[in-house]
């Protein structure tokens, strides 16, 4: 499986509309919450996280990231 990573600047429209795209073409999909902004309210990005963690992928933030990549 392949597997992206996202962040970015505006979680509720670039980044889910990238990460949405990577979904259905099939790669394995985690965004990291910590490394995600937006300058709409709150609710857009709360709504985004919701959406990926019932949709579209996963959900995580960088301390989890990187504790993982140290166990390999």
């Amino acid at each position: 499986m392949r597997t992206i990573l996202f962040g970015g600047v505006n979680i509720d429209q670039c980044v889910m509309c990238t990460l949405q795209d990577a979904n259905f073409l099939g790669y394995g999909c985690v965004l990291v919450d910590d490394c995600s902004a937006t300058t709409s309210p709150d609710y857009c990005r709360q709504a985004t996280l919701f959406n990926v963690k019932k949709c579209f992928g996963f959900v995580t933030g960088s301390a989890q990231i990187m504790a993982a990549l140290r166990t390999l």
